[in-house]
């Protein structure tokens, strides 16, 4: 995987001498700039009077903050000279005393109970900022530590396994040496045929002397009578054929896991179950489980040594033999030829791929390297971020999500999304092993409003996986390989890649444009995404390639829609057959909200102090998305404006916020509730294996 990235990198470093590749654009609000009229500037006396018309207001701004100063002080030592008439006595001096320190106290203790119950409602750290330290600080130290010992650790062990597998080699080889000979010899002697030829032995393909220290279990003799009782079964069998049918239907399917599970769990009980490790409190290897651990691997390197030495020697002494022999008959002795072996046949059409039609590749006569640059250069195949799922920032919604209409749709919380996605998006596609065994979806759809962390989270995919990322976004694929023939191979050879580059992700956004069949509606989209070429024209290779896609391939297709309720019918019909599982990405909740003002404003580098008012600001942008508040933090939290800040000691204020929170509306409730009901539409259960876009149902039985 890394020799794949840096190929990559170096492909953009060619077409880049100068420096990286651009970045993409921010997501940043829309500022309004100075607007010129065409072939006009600012004269010198239009600069004066706006710069006058700045500073009489600020002047003005601060001769009414000086006033306002000195009308408090005036006040204070107006009251000050009334109470010097009047004396307090003991009583009320103590009345007044009781009530300030009462308040102080009832404020106090609202305080503590408020910060408690956000602190177990998670919406707040742990209160060792009183103490001069950030409990993230103090978890991130200890994950270091401890992954710093596992890593010696883990060295430490490695460096064992050589010098352990030496010294069994040294100390047991010979005995293991002996065994092996001793094995041979007497299948040599006892397996000498009535003619008097010796037999054969075994090559390494077939296993060599495995064969005689482990022989295969001795097949049954059928009697003659059995075959009867067998055969009268079979036609008995057929007639209650449609029974066990049935019966096998309604049977559980059962995991191929279960029997790796229960390996594990008897491997456990045998090894680690009753061992004594309270005196290893700095988890090291144990010598005598790691000799158990190389003894089959040396017994193993000493076979294969001994079978070669075995393998010859047994061929002279046959040779000498059948000389004798010869000689004794008064002929002379030919030395056997050897036969090559046969060559395994290959798998079911060109690569292995499908039942039926022959996969054919339309680029046998190419470089994959040749092929995987050409895909960089045209910006389909991309470079992985740093993005990771702790980046979709949302929390769990401890009293469930029950704020839609009547209360009949229920939201997932952005927890739950993560979780989604690490399920069945991240964990299938990470391992060869898995993928070919695990139930997996080929095709995953995310969709919800504009800026709710689609793309985000399908970066997340790729690089939690090592995976290489393509895009076929009609956005991206624009303009690149135009023609019939040109659109073909560009899908074929992002596919071709993605299988040999494995494990892969294939995001294509706006995947409801890409299922479109009405002609008005494909030019408006055209028009809406400054789009030269249909959105559509890739959608039969698409489903073309989809179709081959086989176990162990470990390519996922990602589509992002952020209007699949657009879709009519017919449109509608084959985005939903193409994906065998549909997340939704919904806008965060109040919890999230909060979580999400203070995240963001840490990670652009201006963290909010604990007394910031986040509760009304999580309440004030209900109905916003995520982009949506990382856009505004980013226009807050600009480079000269934390530097302002960080030089006078001043802090973000509420009202700096919400200035910024008037340019961007929140999305209407249509736009959620027309969400909610394309969910409720979905299919009940997942499909268990779409049919590429085509929508087509199946034969009814």
């Amino acid at each position: 995987m890394a020799d794949k990235h840096k190929l990559i990198e170096a492909v953009l470093e060619r077409l880049h001498p100068d420096g990286v590749p651009p970045p993409e654009p921010e997501n940043r609000l829309p500022r309004e700039p100075y607007k010129e009229k065409e072939g006009e500037r600012m004269t010198r006396a239009q600069a004066i009077k706006m710069i006058k018309w700045n500073e009489r207001g600020r002047q003005g701004r601060e001769a009414f903050r000086s006033m306002l100063i000195e009308m408090r002080l005036a006040r204070l030592e107006k009251q000050r000279e009334e109470d010097k008439d009047t004396a307090l006595d003991t009583a009320q001096a103590s009345t007044l005393i009781q009530s300030a320190v009462r308040t102080f106290l009832a404020k106090r203790h609202v305080a503590r109970v408020r910060d408690e119950e956000l602190e177990f409602l998670g919406m707040v750290p742990a209160p060792a900022y009183e103490q001069g330290e950030d409990p993230r600080e103090e978890e991130q130290r200890n994950m270091y530590r401890r992954k710093l010992t596992q890593r010696e650790n883990r060295e430490e062990y490695e460096e064992a396994l050589v010098v352990l597998r030496q010294r069994v080699k040294e100390m047991e080889g010979q005995d293991m040496r002996e065994t092996v000979q001793d094995a041979i010899n007497a299948w040599f002697i006892d397996s000498r045929k009535p003619d008097g030829t010796y037999p054969e032995f075994p090559d390494e393909d077939d296993g060599g002397s495995k064969v005689i220290l482990n022989p295969p279990p001795a097949p049954l003799e059928e009697a003659e009578g059995d075959g009867k009782k067998d055969k009268g079964k079979k036609e008995k069998g057929k007639k209650g054929k449609g029974k066990d049918e049935d019966e096998a239907a309604d049977a559980e399917p059962t995991s191929q896991f279960v029997p790796d599970i229960e390996q594990s769990v008897k491997d456990f009980v045998e090894r680690w179950q009753d061992k004594d490790e309270s005196g290893n409190f700095w988890q090291k290897y144990d010598p005598e489980l790691v000799k158990e651990e190389v003894r089959p691997l040396v017994f193993e390197e000493i076979r294969v040594e001994v079978d070669e030495e075995m393998r010859v020697l047994l061929e002279n002494l046959v040779d000498m033999v059948e000389a004798e022999r010869a000689a004794q008959r008064g002929g002379k002795y030919k030395k056997k030829k050897k036969k090559k072996g046969k060559k395994k046949g290959k798998g079911k059409g060109k690569g292995g791929k499908g039942k039926g039609k022959k996969y054919k590749d339309l680029t046998a006569d190419r470089d994959p390297i040749s092929i995987f640059t050409e895909l960089v250069q045209a910006g389909l195949a991309k470079p992985l971020t740093d993005a990771t799922l702790s980046d979709y920032v949302g929390g769990v919604n401890p009293i469930g999500s029950d704020m839609a209409q009547n209360g009949e749709f229920k939201e997932p919380s952005m927890a739950q999304v993560r979780q989604l996605v690490t399920e069945y998006c991240i964990l299938p596609i990470g391992t060869k092993e898995v993928h070919e065994k695990a139930p997996y979806a080929k095709a995953v759809l995310l969709y919800g409003a504009p800026k709710t962390g689609k793309s985000l989270l399908a970066q997340c995919v790729a690089n939690a996986t090592g995976a290489t990322l393509f895009d076929l976004s009609p956005t991206v694929t624009d303009g690149k390989y135009a023609g019939k023939s040109e659109q073909t191979k560009m899908v074929h050879m992002v596919f071709k890649m993605a299988r040999l580059y494995a494990p892969s992700v294939i995001v294509i956004d706006h995947f409801e444009k890409l299922q479109i069949a009405d002609n008005k509606k494909k030019k408006a989209y055209m028009e809406a995404l400054g789009l030269d070429l249909p959105p559509n024209r890739i959608k039969k290779d698409v489903a073309k390639e989809y179709k081959f896609q086989t176990p162990g391939d470990q390519v996922l297709i990602l589509g992002l829609a952020d209007r699949p309720y657009e879709a009519v019918k017919k449109d509608r019909k084959a985005v939903v057959g193409f994906f065998q599982k549909f997340i939704y990405c919904p806008l965060p909740d109040y919890g999230s909200r909060v979580l999400l003002w203070r995240e963001l404003f840490a990670k652009h580098g201006l963290p909010l102090p604990q007394s910031f008012d986040v509760s009304t600001l999580a309440t004030l942008t209900q109905g916003y998305a995520s982009g949506d508040i990382d856009a505004i933090v980013r226009e807050i939290a600009s480079e000269r404006r934390i530097r302002r800040l960080l030089d006078h000691g001043h802090q973000v204020e509420m009202r700096e916020v919400l200035m910024w929170m008037t340019r961007v509306p929140a999305k209407p409730r249509e736009v959620t509730g027309a969400f909610h009901q394309w969910t409720s539409d979905l299919p009940a259960r997942a499909v268990k294996d779409g049919d590429g876009g085509g929508g087509k149902k199946g034969k009814k039985k």
